[in-house]
Order: structure tokens, then sequence, then C-alpha cells
């Protein structure tokens, strides 16, 4: 499956390249949680105090 996304609302290419590695159906090939949590969209938008900061 090859993901599309729309214009609006505006996705970041990193927040696309996470979202396309995490809606991969076969588990094996799905980015695995530790790898997730080192992704760099995760490590440029996630506080250490696990709040959201965009």
């Amino acid at each position: 499956m090859d993901l599309k996304f729309t214009p609006k609302p505006i996705v970041s290419s990193a927040a696309k390249d996470l979202i396309s590695q995490m809606l991969v159906k076969d588990s094996s090939q799905r980015l695995p949680l530790h790898k997730l949590l080192e992704h760099p969209w995760i490590v440029q938008n996630a506080d250490p105090s696990g709040l959201y900061r965009g």
C-alpha cells in the first residue's frame, strides 16, 4: 500500500516518514518500538517528561 498525504493539513517530511513506517501492514517490516523512539521526528518533538512540544 502506498500511503498518500493530502495537501492540508501540512505534515512535515519527517512526520510523513514516521507515519509511513508505523503503518506497514507486515509487522516484521514495521518500525519496531525501540526504533520509533529514536526516530528524528520523535527526538525533535518529544519532551523528556513525555509531553508533546509541538
